[in-house]
């Protein structure tokens, strides 16, 4: 704002300081503006609780209520599954989303070959009710076997720098295991095509195996080798 704070020349003219013009581009440069009034609601789209929503007696109050409109990345397909979505978002580099969507259409084929070969050879009904062919499922059991639980976080004390085991947020534990996934399928150096790489990947981690699965227990064993120093956490 010190160009309304002294005199400057615009187009051959003085233009002397004005605390008043300067106050009110102060306000207007440091509000922040909403497209939409407080009172409106966030927009409820997962069906199964519009479902729980119809049979009780807040529906109709909510049919009168104003919501906010709904991203654009939401949609009411059979197809459309919300943890698949967010997989697509870290896959995806430089914004080409539609590449990171044909990647994982890529993976999910390369994973139900996979299955289904194993499927066929499988000699006996017990066998083949232990194989899963749906990729997605595998995918949500591999994040789910890779999601840590347990981190370590640098404490100064001393003049010594101490591993604190620290518990993992949610979101964080599940961005830590798909960053492992995709750093093991990204691995510098293969010339394997990232749907075969990252679908092997998958399928190991579905059954317990892998390089993403021995990353997390080490960092298990690291937490567990540093348990003497956890009090560091809230000293």
């Amino acid at each position: 704002m010190a160009l309304f704070k002294q005199a400057t020349t615009f187009l051959g003219f003085s233009i002397p300081p004005h605390k008043k013009l300067t106050a009110a581009v102060k306000s207007v440069l440091s509000c922040r503006t909403a497209y939409f009034p407080a009172e409106f609601q966030k927009p409820i789209t997962d069906q199964d609780v519009l479902k729980e929503l119809e049979d009780s007696s807040e529906f109709e109050n909510l049919k009168f209520q104003p919501f906010l409109p709904a991203p654009i990345s939401l949609n009411s397909s059979v197809f459309y599954d919300e943890f698949k979505e967010r997989f697509t978002r870290y896959v995806m580099k430089g914004g080409q989303k539609k590449l990171a969507r044909e990647l994982l259409e890529k993976t999910f084929y390369e994973i139900k070959k996979i299955q289904l070969k194993k499927y066929y050879e499988a000699e006996t009904d017990s066998e083949r009710n232990e194989i899963e062919c749906n990729p997605l499922v595998i995918l949500k059991n591999a994040i789910e076997n890779c999601t840590p639980m347990l981190t370590v976080k640098k404490v100064s004390r001393g003049g010594s720098v101490y591993q604190v085991p620290v518990p993992v947020q949610e979101k964080k534990a599940e961005y830590l295991s798909i960053k492992w996934m995709l750093e093991a399928a990204r691995d510098k150096g293969s010339r394997v095509h990232l749907p075969i790489k990252l679908s092997k990947e998958l399928i190991d981690a579905h059954n317990g195996e892998g390089r993403v699965i021995k990353k997390k227990q080490d960092l298990h064993k690291l937490c567990e080798a540093n348990r003497a120093y956890a009090h560091f956490r809230w000293s």
